[in-house]
């Protein structure tokens, strides 16, 4: 259905000990998307640290050692229960927390 999510529900399999995993409070991670383009390399430094049960596309990529660098093929906005969202917010938060103490 155009302009929804009706149906286009998909696992995705978390690396344990991401920051994707944690971020979703989860390693097998239900989500809302639809596919039209996907991540066919990745930048340098990144990681996928999650992928598509249905099909083994990159679903996470992350870069680490940094605070909160994450981009997800999905969307958590469209989740009422998804906690990736809230756990951006704590981290831009706790980021200006940190530089209002400078």
């Amino acid at each position: 259905m155009l302009g929804s999510f009706e149906g286009a529900d998909h696992d995705v399999l978390l690396s344990g000990g991401s920051l994707a995993a944690s971020a979703a409070g989860e390693i097998d991670h239900a989500t809302k998307s639809h596919h039209h383009q996907g991540v066919d390399r990745l930048g340098e430094g990144l990681i996928v640290s999650g992928t598509s049960t249905m099909d083994d596309l990159p679903e996470a990529i992350e870069l680490p050692g940094r605070e909160f660098v994450l981009g997800v093929q999905w969307h958590p906005e469209a989740d009422e229960g998804s906690s990736v969202v809230a756990a951006l917010v704590t981290a831009a938060a706790r980021a200006a927390g940190a530089l209002a103490h400078e």
